[in-house]
């Protein structure tokens, strides 16, 4: 809570009681992150909206989720040999890549200061 503190009024939080009431959740896409995903994150096209779903940072995502849905399963490409990147540091990856591919689906727009603002393509209703 410390680290976002300044993004905390923003933030809209919303605990589940499981995976299931999760999926009753309306969402366009959800992207399920573990080192066990045979689709890199970067093939994946990312919308306004989409949920990105990561597990524990010890124990990841329970095998059942990844298994039931192999095709919504990413992984960030990794140096030969690594096991895997901490979570904070995977959910800023997919994060960034996300407001990319959103920069370029003009959905947000980096501003001379480089502060993101809605773009020509930002939903309107």
């Amino acid at each position: 809570r410390r680290a976002g503190l300044d993004y905390w009024p923003r933030l809209a939080m919303h605990e589940h009681a499981g995976w299931t009431a999760y999926r009753r959740t309306p969402a366009p896409g959800r992207w399920l992150f573990s080192t066990r995903g045979r689709r890199s994150l970067f093939d994946a096209e990312l919308r306004l909206g989409d949920h990105l779903v990561f597990g524990s940072e010890g124990s990841g995502l329970p095998s059942a989720i990844l298994d039931a849905h192999p095709d919504r399963c990413l992984a960030l490409p990794m140096a030969a040999n690594e096991r895997s990147l901490n979570v904070a540091t995977a959910v800023c990856a997919v994060v960034y890549e996300g407001l990319r591919q959103l920069e370029r689906q003009r959905v947000v727009a980096s501003q001379p200061d480089l502060r993101l603002r809605p773009g020509a393509s930002w939903p309107t209703d």
